[in-house]
């Protein structure tokens, strides 16, 4: 998932092989930071992660 500064969610996917292109609706993102939240499970030991971070989207 990643978050706008509002806490709105620009972009979420459940699909490991797919990212975020910097668009909402279609529409070019603002350049800015954003958060993400990263959340899986490991396929051999079931240990479940969650990672989160800052990105700066820019053009």
């Amino acid at each position: 998932m990643v978050f706008n500064r509002w806490g709105q969610v620009v972009y979420t996917t459940s699909d490991i092989t797919q990212g975020w292109n910097g668009k909402h609706d279609g529409v070019d993102s603002e350049m800015g930071t954003y958060v993400y939240y990263l959340q899986g499970k490991s396929g051999t030991t079931g240990r479940e992660y969650f990672v989160k971070g800052n990105v700066v989207l820019l053009r």
